[in-house]
Order: structure tokens, then sequence, then C-alpha cells
């Protein structure tokens, strides 16, 4: 009776929230057929898109292109961008990170023409963002560095935060430790004068880890803990979860097991409040290892098999090959040979498919000790000589990195030297021009003189200006037209194929009729061109190039739901994205080729996945990821 009360009581606040949406929705349109003057009419589109951006994110997306229309009408520049600027925020929630670029390089276009530093620091972010979610760390800290400096120029604290610690997770993941551990010390200075609990804890999570990776223990066992404080304090059992399972991690590498394995089982009963398969499937290995390290070996091998149960579940590949190395290394203890090197052979396989060195590495180690142990030295001996191969090579990317690391801190600390004798320099520079200025004022005919020639430059600036506002009209119609074609492309692209499974779907239904009626030396040509059918509507090719479009308009969709769900296959990646484009359960179960039940179905498992409550909905919570796009 008392679960039903709250139910009640939660469908009622649901339909409040609603309500009162809907409420403001229903107010801003009356308004707006009210209105005559066009930038209030802009205004009232951008409040209208904010009030349906969480309930109804497609129409949202019509406010936006209807406050376009009317800015380019207008030519309301700021207006134009930050129409472009939210286009691009939807495409990163999308995951669409080409069509993101497209929308915040027009927006980049016409900032070069504005003295408007804030929105085009958040556009560099972006850009930072986007580069580095394509695993291009080079292109991103160049975007990174103009961020920074545009930050600093306007003194946002909040910004330079952001770009710190985007910085220190490029670093982190180039393996330059030393660097990301700065760069993420320097932000957690500034979240705890901003006193943003959220993110401090993230700043000393990450740091944390660093600091595991470098060997620094105490130092990451004192920034871990702060951040599990703080996590709990905020209620965020999400990262609370990771981050006791990286304080495990830093008493198992100091052969601390007890200490380990409380954080680890810590971390898994969160992981199963929170319904979590990836979490609970990575702290059981964890668990599995420092049983297998403590000789309980049984316990090892049950929970390897339940982490790798786990990961096929969520269809995660490359976690069910990392569970068959730790299976077969049990096997291989127990002294089980043949069932260990069938494991073995199976993860590599797939390693070697998909060209990971470091985890052949493993296979090939695993390999070398069942061989030596079963009595087969020179087996044994010969894949010892292709994991020494493989470490020797990454022992010199290593090198290679730590020494770029070394040149980087030390080319740092020098530009630190040269701004603090630069900023000596212009002290000086400033005190001479006071004296000269006073000299200038004394003499008369001097400062006639100067007076004079002020007025030719102001005369030559305004002849400039109204030629560099001609180039900026031309130069906007020029985007204009391109990005009305863009358009019309996309639109074309998407109608294409829905049509063309339409059609294919059609014939296929056809032959099936003929097979029936057809004689049995006539069928297997119509099962033949059956199945050409079938693949050319499965194909992958019309969704890499339907992907590779979408992402250009929604480039950080996807980036942003592993924050919630790490683990999503190609099929629940295309429905998120159908869906983000509010297409019906008609177009998207012809898109996908499936019945209308089979999208029911794949939305419930999504929203299982997701973790969503009965008071979300599914496209409401897509469109409303937070953390999209650079500070707004």
């Amino acid at each position: 009776m008392k679960q039903l009360k709250i139910n009640i009581i939660c469908c009622l606040l649901c339909l409040s929230v609603f309500l009162t949406a809907q409420d403001r929705q229903d107010s801003l349109l009356r308004v707006l057929e009210r209105t005559t003057v066009d930038t209030q009419k802009v205004q009232l589109y951008f409040q209208l898109y904010d009030a349906t951006a969480f309930n109804d994110p497609a129409q949202a997306n019509e406010y936006i292109q209807q406050a376009l229309k009317l800015s380019r009408a207008i030519q309301h520049e700021r207006s134009i961008i930050l129409c472009y600027d939210k286009l691009g925020g939807l495409a990163m929630q999308n995951s669409d990170l080409d069509q993101a670029l497209f929308y915040y390089g027009l927006a980049d276009s016409l900032l070069q023409f504005m003295d408007w530093p804030r929105e085009q620091a958040v556009i560099y972010g972006n850009y930072a963002g986007i580069y580095k979610d394509l695993s291009m760390y080079d292109s991103s800290l160049v975007w990174l560095d103009k961020f920074v400096a545009l930050a600093e120029s306007i003194s946002n604290e909040g910004f330079i935060a952001f770009g710190l610690n985007l910085k220190g997770e490029i670093y982190r993941y180039k393996g330059q430790n030393e660097l990301a551990a700065r760069n993420f010390l320097q932000s957690l200075r500034i979240y705890e004068k901003l006193n943003d609990q959220n993110r401090m804890a993230d700043s000393y999570r990450f740091l944390g880890s660093v600091q595991t990776t470098a060997g620094h223990y105490t130092d990451a066992q004192m920034n871990l803990q702060k951040a599990i404080d703080l996590y709990h304090k905020t209620n965020d059992n999400y990262y609370l979860s990771q981050a006791l399972r990286d304080l495990g991690y830093m008493y198992r590498l100091q052969e601390n097991f007890p200490a380990a394995k409380d954080n680890y089982l810590q971390a898994l009963d969160l992981a199963r409040q929170l319904e979590d398969p990836f979490g609970m499937a990575q702290t059981k290995e964890n668990l599995a290892e420092l049983a297998f390290l403590d000789g309980q070996y049984e316990e090892a091998l049950k929970l390897y098999r339940e982490a790798f149960e786990q990961h096929q579940e969520i269809n995660d590949t490359y976690s069910v090959a990392q569970a068959q190395i730790g299976i077969a290394e049990v096997l291989t203890q127990r002294g089980a040979y043949s069932t260990a090197l069938s494991e073995l052979e199976k993860a590599e396989r797939f390693f070697t498919d998909i060209d990971a060195p470091i985890a052949l590495r493993l296979v090939y180690k695993g390999y070398h000790k069942v061989y030596e142990q079963s009595g087969r030295p020179d087996l044994a001996l010969s894949f010892y000589k292709k994991f020494d191969v493989i470490q020797d090579s990454l022992d010199s990317v290593t090198k290679t990195r730590q020494l770029e690391e070394l040149q980087l801190i030390y080319n740092i600390e020098k530009k630190d030297q040269e701004i603090a004798l630069l900023a000596k320099d212009i002290q000086v520079g400033q005190l001479r021009r006071r004296l000269l200025t006073i000299g200038l004022l004394a003499t008369f005919l001097l400062g006639a003189l100067l007076a004079y020639m002020q007025f030719m430059r102001r005369k030559r600036e305004r002849r400039l200006e109204e030629e560099r506002h001609l180039r900026q009209a031309a130069e906007l119609e020029k985007n204009r037209l391109e990005k009305e074609r863009l358009e019309r492309e996309l639109a074309s692209q998407v109608l294409q194929l829905c049509r063309k499974n339409e059609l294919l779907a059609s014939l296929k239904g056809e032959i099936t009729d003929l097979k029936e009626q057809s004689h049995a030396t006539d069928k297997s040509g119509l099962r033949r061109l059956e199945r050409s059918i079938q693949s050319d509507i499965q194909s992958d090719d019309d969704w890499r190039q339907f992907l590779a479009t979408f992402e250009k308009v929604h480039p950080d969709f996807l980036a942003q739901l592993r924050r919630h769900v790490t683990r999503l296959s190609p099929a629940e990646q295309r429905l998120t994205c159908l869906l983000k484009m509010n297409l019906s359960s008609k177009e998207i179960a012809t898109l996908l080729n499936i019945s209308d039940e089979g999208v029911k179905k794949a939305r419930y498992r999504l929203r299982k996945k997701l973790d969503l409550s009965s008071d979300v909905g599914l496209q409401e919570f897509l469109i409303n990821l937070p953390g999209t796009a650079a500070y707004r």
C-alpha cells in the first residue's frame, strides 16, 4: 500500500511538471502570435526551444530552425550564431560529430568578424571536445590552447578549469602522466575556489588514477578518498562505483588484498543497485584476479565466467576476450591445459582481427605459461619470443612518450619564464609611454600634429570598415546558400534510404509469394534473389553513409551517452540516432528492417539499459544529456 501511494505521488508530480511545461509553451505561443517585432520573435523562439528541449526535442529543433530563418531575414548576426551553436549542440548530443563541426564552423566564420570572445571560446571548446572524442589529440590540444587563451582574456574561471581538465584527460590518454596530473591539479584548485563539488570529485578521481599509474600511491589514496567522500555527499553513485574500483586497484598494486577486496565489493554492490552490467562485469574481473593471486582458483574461475557471461550479454566483445585470458590463466594453474589453450585461441583470433598488440602480448604470455607447465619448452620459447617482441615495442613507445613529456614540461616552464619577463618589460614600457605622453602634452605644436594624424587615421578606419562590411555580407550570403544545399542533401539521403528499404521489403514479400506458387525447380533462383535483397536491406554501407551525415549534425551524443551506459550495440546506436531525429515507429521499423513491435521492444531494452525512471521520457533523456558542449 505504501509503495502504491508513492507511485501515485510520482505520477502526479510528473503530470504536474508536464502540464507546467505545456502551459508555458502555450503561453509563449500566444505571445508569439501577438508579437510584431522580429527581434522579439527570435527571442521567443529561443524560449520555446528551452521549454520543449526536455520533452520534445524534435519540436525544439523546429523552433531553432524558425529562429534561424527569421534571424537571417533580419540579418541579426548574434542570433544566427546562437542558432548554429544550438544546432551544433544537438548534433553533439546525437554523436554526429561531423555535423556538429559543420554548424560550429558556420558560427566560427561569422565570429571572425565580431568582438564576442565568450561565444568564440564556446566554439573553440566544442572543437576541442569533438577532436578528443575522435582521438585526434594533437588537434584537440591546439583548439584547447585557443579556448584557454580566450577564457583568460575574459577572466572566466569556469572555462579555464574546463580547458585544463580536458587537457589532463588528453595527456592521460597519451600516457603522459606528469602533464596530466599538472592539469588536473590546476583545474581542481579552480573548482575548489568555485565550490563546484561535482567537478571537484571528478578532478580528484582523475588525479588519483594518474598518480596510481605513476606509482605515487600515498597521494593517489588521498585524492581517491576525497573523490569518494564528495560522491557520497552529492549522491552520485555511478561515479562513486568507479572511484571505489580505482581505489581497489591501487590497493591491489600495493598487494593489500583485503583492502582491495573491500573496495571492489562496495563497487559491485553499487553496480548491482544501478543495474550497471558493465560495472558488475568489470568488478567481478577485479575480484577474480584477487582470488587467483590468493590461490582461490575455484572462486577465481567462477567470477571470471560470470564476468564473461555479462560481457557477452552486453555485446562487449573486447572484454569477453579479456575474460577468456583470465579463465585460461586459472585453468592453466589447475592443469587443464587443453581447455586453457582453447580459451586463448578464441582470444587470440579476436585481438588479431582488431590489431590489439597490448592484448595479444597477454595472450602470448598465457601460451608460454601453458606450454612451459605442460612440458613443451620448444613451443613455450616460441611464444615467449612473440611476447618479448611486443614488449620491446611497447617499451620503445613508452620511452618516446616520456621524452616527449619531458620536452613539453621543459617548454611549459620556459614559456612561464618568458611570460614573467614579458610582464616586466610591459611594465617598463608603460612607464616610458607615460613619460613620453607628458613630454608631448608640453609641446602644443606636436599635440596639434598628433590630433591631425588621429583624424586621418579614423577616416581610413571608417573606409576599411565599410569595405569589411561589404565583404562580410557577401560571405554570409555564400554561407547561407551552401548551408541550404547541404540541408537539402541530408534530407534527400534519409528519404532515399527509407524508400529503398520499403521497395526492397516489398520486392522481398512478392518473391516470397512467388516461391509459394512456383515449382521446386524454380525456387532456387527466387531464394538467391531473396537473399540478395535481404543482404542489400541489411547493408552496412548505407548505414555508414547515414551515420557519417548524422554525426555532422549531432556530434557528441554517443560520447555523452557512455557516461550513463558504457556499451551500446550498433543496433542500439542506430536506434538512438533515429529517435533523436523524431522519426515515427513505422519509419524506424522500415529503416532497421524490423516490425513495429520490434521497435517497441528495442525502445524498452534501451530504456532499461539506461536505467531511466518512469517519469523520464527516452527522447527527453537523449536530448538533455548534461555537458554535451563547452560552457554556455
